[in-house]
């Protein structure tokens, strides 16, 4: 996470975008190797950062706007990934759930001969 910034100059708004970006590369380069990002915090940084380009004017504001058109499109390659990797938890999860389910049904299955309710004796 960025230290807190003023934002009172285009450059500072600049490297907070830059920051934020980032971050989000960081972030997408985790989820593609199937680890957990933390992104507490993120959304109002990214407000804290559209609120100071708003105050921005001239050069600093065409400068602003365009960097601003870049992290949103890496906003929303962020969101396809974090949608991504839900759907592969979610059917991770429902494979594993299967998967245990036909173990139990193995484990239970006639001729077996064992009777999984009496384990702990």
């Amino acid at each position: 996470m960025s230290p807190p910034n003023d934002f009172s100059s285009g450059a500072a708004v600049q490297a907070g975008i830059d920051d934020l970006i980032a971050e989000i590369d960081d972030s997408m380069r985790l989820l593609s190797t199937g680890c957990d990002v933390d992104l507490s915090g993120f959304d109002r940084r990214v407000e804290s950062i559209c609120e100071a380009a708003q105050r921005l004017d001239g050069r600093s504001a065409l400068g602003a706007a365009a960097a601003l058109s870049d992290l949103v499109e890496r906003l929303n390659q962020l969101t396809e990934r974090l949608q991504q990797a839900q759907g592969a938890q979610e059917r991770s999860g429902s494979d594993r759930s299967d998967r245990l389910r036909q173990a139990n049904q193995a484990y239970r299955s006639p001729g077996s001969g064992r009777d999984p309710s009496h384990d702990d004796e």
